[in-house]
């Protein structure tokens, strides 16, 4: 690795050093964000084809609804 990727990674890593400390502490998982995430996308790709958003809007409505 050149010295300057090390430098950027670590200068990475000390730039977030507290919100690692924390999820590792507090066994904190965006799991349930990656999840939703990934729903978001799928309705998305479902709704290609509209002319409107209006449709798309009511597909992420209308499916979101279960996850609540």
């Amino acid at each position: 690795m050149a010295w300057s990727q090390s430098r950027k990674c670590a200068g990475t890593i000390k730039d977030h050093l507290w919100g690692i400390l924390n999820a590792v502490v507090f066994e904190v998982s965006n799991g349930p964000a990656e999840g939703l995430n990934s729903r978001i996308k799928m309705i998305k790709v479902r709704g290609r084809g509209f002319r409107r958003q209006t449709p798309i809007h009511e597909l992420i409505r209308g499916s979101l609804v279960f996850l609540w």
